[in-house]
């Protein structure tokens, strides 16, 4: 999949992709049907509430991806990461 991603025919992608992997459209800052190319829908924006970071002196590690981790990671709170 990855030739010609940047390129308008590509668009026809997304939909697909956004069914097959249940992303969740509603977290979208535009309608998915305005990405003009498959990169453009990937680099989309979200809206500024769609992924809170946790408040206060909660400890988070942050992913900026639609991805799932496949591992899972020990951490200990020492104060800093």
């Amino acid at each position: 999949m990855a030739g010609g991603l940047n390129r308008r025919y590509s668009a026809a992608k997304v939909l697909p992709f956004i069914a097959e992997y249940n992303v969740d459209v509603d977290e979208f800052a535009k309608s998915a049907f305005a990405y003009k190319t498959f990169n453009d829908f990937f680099y989309r924006r979200l809206k500024p509430a769609a992924r809170p970071i946790a408040p206060g002196d909660d400890v988070a590690v942050l992913r900026p991806t639609d991805a799932t981790s496949s591992s899972r990671m020990s951490t200990r709170r020492t104060g800093s990461m």
